[in-house]
């Protein structure tokens, strides 16, 4: 789960949840595995791919949760192999 930035008037209690293309959670500091895990498949020599996650709200204390910014960024590194 990413936390949101702190800028503005950030919601209270709420994170973001980034998952895998099946709906699994992902854990940025781990390796992802290529074949359950977001991968970006290229056709051609020189084209273009779409890396796939999924990302949404998410609270853990719905009743005490408060409303405003919802921002977070994650950063992650990718390895042609």
């Amino acid at each position: 789960m990413l936390a949101l930035d702190g800028s503005g008037k950030p919601a209270s209690k709420v994170g973001i949840l980034l998952t895998d293309r099946t709906g699994t959670p992902l854990c940025l500091d781990d390796r992802l595995d290529p074949q359950h895990d977001p991968r970006i498949e290229i056709p051609v020599d020189g084209g273009s791919g779409t890396f796939r996650l999924n990302a949404f709200y998410y609270t853990w204390d719905k009743t005490h949760a408060d409303p405003g910014d919802g921002n977070a960024t994650a950063r992650f590194t990718i390895i042609q192999e």
